[in-house]
């Protein structure tokens, strides 16, 4: 696999995951993003990783976004949630949905920031909940989560 091989999510795609998770979960809450270099730096964290490390698995590749993006905390609010929905795109992006229990999901994403797991904590627990995914699929997906909108508010909302 090359760079090219690796489809990333930008800056502002995960600052619009953040404002949209905030619109449809916490309308009430602050949205924005607080410190823009902490975003840019997780954003640019995992590439660097992928390109320097030469690692080209999508699970830590995963891993190494989701923490830098926790532990940055760029956005006002809804920094867990965030990191939880760009790190599920970038995998449907590369061909894994993650299909991990939501208790699961809050658990994990709170001991990231917690500093309760590490990295390759992370990355197991990925490839642990993940399956194979059809990128064509997504407009499906889409809808499903269109769907369960109430019931994930729900669960993130401990966030």
């Amino acid at each position: 696999m090359n760079d090219s091989e690796v489809c990333w999510l930008s800056d502002s795609d995960i600052a619009m995951l953040n404002q949209h998770l905030i619109e449809a979960q916490t309308p009430g809450e602050p949205i924005g993003v607080l410190n823009f270099s902490g975003l840019s730096s997780a954003q640019h964290r995992a590439m660097q990783y992928h390109h320097y490390a030469c690692v080209n698995d999508v699970f830590k590749l995963g891993a190494v976004f989701a923490e830098a993006l926790v532990q940055n905390h760029p956005f006002f609010n809804a920094n867990k949630r965030t990191a939880a929905a760009a790190v599920m795109v970038f995998l449907l992006l590369n061909g894994k949905k993650l299909d991990a229990p939501w208790e699961q999901v809050v658990d994990i994403f709170e001991g990231l920031a917690k500093h309760n797991y590490d990295i390759d904590d992370f990355e197991c627990w990925l490839a642990h909940w993940s399956k194979k995914f059809d990128v064509n699929d997504l407009e499906l997906l889409a809808n499903d989560a269109r769907s369960h909108n109430d019931t994930i508010r729900h669960k993130f909302y401990k966030f």
